[in-house]
């Protein structure tokens, strides 16, 4: 039976074109490799490997049977104890570029969420600076807060609020929820995009799963990985 491809959470490295997409999953992988996927889905897979080096490496271990060595190639580092000063209490999150680890800070006793790159994503480093930068322009109720940038064994963190919720799409299929805070839902995450914009942003990925939405019911805008100035149409925020 044909399968199709699950999307990935982030995009290629950046050899990979802007059409090349989103890396596919292991287990899309080895359809392909097995014959399970359509015609449709071959050619998507066969542009997407053209510009993806690190997916033509799995497909290699698993075309000649190792199915130990494939999931090596999307290697992911340990959570360590500590990062920098900041306690860290376990993972609370994972996509493809890197890890979200929760953390205590014991200098100013509040918890905080550690985001990191995986091993094999380290060519990303600029990105998720980027990222810290864009998020740092911004002050407001409705946008995750950076606290800071920092390194840790050959990589960098950035140490950022804790969010003790879960994100837009979850909360909305996790229990019937009234129009009344549907619409506050949306509505705090538009004030949250506006400040962006006032501070000369654009987000690039605002979609349900960069929305967060606190138990409190508080929303906050995330992952401005993609931001770019809105001063230059493509140009990405200084610092890149």
């Amino acid at each position: 039976m044909a399968k199709t491809i699950p999307a990935a959470d982030d995009a290629c490295p950046e050899e990979a074109t802007s059409d090349v997409g989103a890396c596919p999953d292991d287990e899309a992988l080895l359809a392909f490799v097995s014959g399970e996927l359509d015609a449709s889905e071959v050619a998507r897979l066969d542009t997407h490997l053209d510009g993806c080096a690190e997916c033509r490496d799995v497909v290699a271990a698993l075309q000649g049977g190792d199915l130990v060595s494939a999931p090596r190639a999307r290697e992911r580092a340990e959570p360590p104890v500590q990062v920098g000063r900041f306690v860290v209490e376990g993972p609370i999150g994972e996509g493809a570029m890197g890890v979200v680890l929760g953390a205590r800070d014991p200098e100013l006793a509040r918890p905080v969420a550690l985001k990191l790159l995986h091993p094999h994503r380290r060519d990303r480093r600029a990105r998720l600076v980027r990222e810290a930068r864009a998020m740092a322009k911004l002050s407001h109720p409705n946008v995750v807060t950076v606290y800071e940038v920092g390194s840790h064994a050959d990589g960098i963190f950035v140490a950022m609020e804790r969010i003790d919720g879960t994100d837009l799409r979850a909360w909305l299929h996790a229990a019937k929820r009234s129009s009344e805070a549907i619409l506050d839902a949306f509505w705090q995450a538009g004030q949250g995009l506006a400040a962006a914009h006032r501070a000369g942003l654009v987000h690039r990925d605002f979609k349900p799963e960069n929305v967060l939405v606190q138990h409190d019911g508080c929303v906050k805008v995330g992952d401005f990985g993609l931001a770019r100035d809105a001063e230059g149409p493509n140009d990405v925020v200084a610092g890149a």
